[in-house]
């Protein structure tokens, strides 16, 4: 799955090392790691805990592959002195996907 993402936010994500070949909002173990400044180990724990919750801050891509939001993780970070400011984050993000999203303007 591929969200369009702004040039502004691109060039937010290429700060952090993502995104050099792609503007795709997933990343993976190692760009993520580098997004919550932790080890691919530490992220590992964090999912196994229940910290990052599945189809919503990774999703797994098939039986080894695994892909992280890079916007939900920045704000994961940035909020997790706040939780309900994350939990906005979230709803915001799934408002956003087309399957939630108004028919608007399809052919009939």
């Amino acid at each position: 799955m591929l969200i369009e993402v702004t040039d502004q936010e691109y060039q937010a994500l290429k700060l952090l090392g993502i995104g050099k070949l792609t503007n795709s909002v997933w990343v993976d173990k190692h760009q993520a790691a580098r997004i919550i400044g932790k080890s691919t180990e530490t992220l590992k724990k964090l999912r196994e805990s229940g910290k990052l919750l599945a189809g919503i801050h990774y999703q797994n891509m098939g039986r080894t592959s695994i892909r992280y939001n890079a916007y939900l993780l920045q704000d994961w970070v940035a909020n997790q002195h706040d939780p309900n400011a994350h939990l906005r984050a979230i709803e915001n993000w799934q408002k956003s996907l087309p399957s939630n999203l108004k028919n608007r303007n399809l052919p009939k």
